[in-house]
């Protein structure tokens, strides 16, 4: 019961053209690939007879693709696929012209802008709450404590007011606007 085939099993005839075993014996029982006697599949014939009965989704890999060398398979588990690379390439340039978008629209800061505009408010805001003892001491003079209390919680609230408003603005706050906070009048 030696019987040698004449073809080409649905594994092998499958495998020659990228395809399932299993996907060829489907269109074989379905009557779209032919069969020599035997059972077994002619590839000359079953190739026409493919072309002509069966349309693919998509283009089956070259035998050369299935057959990969080394190293080609270890760039595939590294990233190798060339539409992966191409997306991942568009979306990081895609984020990128979000983040010079937002750069341009001042809705970002560099990091060192933001470090000078921080220093220079937390600078100011030293200078008005080290400069509060010369310019209240005058008007301090002759009041009772609540009073005296009201003039400081006032100047100082205004000093870290102006620190919180202004932190990351570059004009900072004016002359004029800084001796309205400290007037006894405010």
């Amino acid at each position: 019961m030696d019987r040698k085939r004449q073809g080409l099993s649905n594994a092998g005839y499958g495998k020659r053209c990228g395809l399932s075993g299993a996907y060829i014996g489907r269109l074989v029982r379905s009557g779209q690939i032919p069969t020599l006697a035997d059972g077994s599949i002619d590839p000359e014939a079953a190739d026409q007879a493919r072309a002509r009965n069966v349309r693919l989704r998509m283009v089956p890999p070259s035998p050369r693709q299935i057959v990969a060398s080394p190293r080609q398979s270890n760039s595939a588990k590294h990233g190798g696929d060339y539409w992966a690379a191409r997306t991942v390439r568009e979306h990081f340039a895609a984020k990128l012209l979000q983040l010079e978008f937002a750069r341009e629209s001042g809705k970002v800061l560099d990091a060192d802008k933001v470090l000078q505009l921080t220093a220079g408010a937390f600078s100011n805001c030293r200078t008005r709450l080290r400069g509060m003892g010369k310019s209240l001491a005058p008007l301090l003079q002759h009041r009772n404590v609540g009073e005296i209390e009201k003039l400081l919680n006032d100047a100082i609230d205004g000093a870290l007011e102006t620190l919180s408003a202004n932190v990351l603005s570059p004009c900072g706050v004016s002359q004029e606007t800084s001796d309205t906070l400290l007037s006894p009048n405010a």
